[in-house]
């Protein structure tokens, strides 16, 4: 008997086999299938496919003939290969900190148009005033800005990894829309 779990997506070189090792983890009770050596597909010829529970049944019905195969979880896998070319490291490092600036400076404008809409300097005022009468308002600005910096570090989880922030939550819903949206494209050209 062989136990079977595909995982969701993978990549492999270009020109490489795609083997059931590359596709899938798999448990054979015998102890005599080696998965680096059962080939899946022989190449993807510079596209991504999607392999399917049946085209792991036929590899291991060639491979190792009469044995049984449970497949685990998910029936398919997206395939797609790397792309050639190593990866320009002073661009990557250019595009990070263009695309750092234009977050920051955005998300200035953005408060500080939000505080112009909703007239913050004079709530600070009349605060000041409540509180303290004849104390200077200017002084209430730095403590609202690092309110507001702290407020933005603990909402994003910046400094704590004990769970999961809202930014992480929306990534991985992206990644999983993408893989979707890889699948449905896959099976649109098989």
């Amino acid at each position: 008997m062989i136990y079977v779990s595909m995982r969701k997506s993978i990549e492999v070189k270009p020109g490489d086999p795609v083997t059931l090792a590359d596709v899938a983890e798999c448990h054979d009770t015998a102890g005599n299938l080696s998965a680096e050596n059962v080939v899946v597909r022989t190449s993807l010829n510079g596209c991504c496919a999607s392999i399917g529970a049946m085209d792991i049944i036929r590899a291991l019905a060639v491979s190792a003939p009469g044995e049984r195969v449970e497949v685990i979880g998910v029936g398919q896998t997206w395939a797609g290969e790397l792309k050639p070319g190593g990866k320009n490291r002073l661009m990557a490092v250019l595009r990070t900190v263009a695309a750092a600036a234009i977050l920051f400076f955005g998300a200035g404008l953005a408060l500080t148009y939000f505080h112009s809409d909703v007239d913050m300097k004079s709530a600070q005022d009349e605060f000041i005033r409540a509180v303290s009468p004849g104390a200077d308002s200017r002084w209430m600005s730095i403590p609202y800005a690092v309110g507001v910096g702290i407020g933005v570090v603990s909402f994003f989880g910046i400094f704590s990894k004990k769970r999961p922030s809202p930014l992480d939550l929306s990534y991985l819903d992206y990644q999983e829309q993408v893989e979707d949206y890889r699948h449905q494209q896959a099976k649109g050209r098989s």
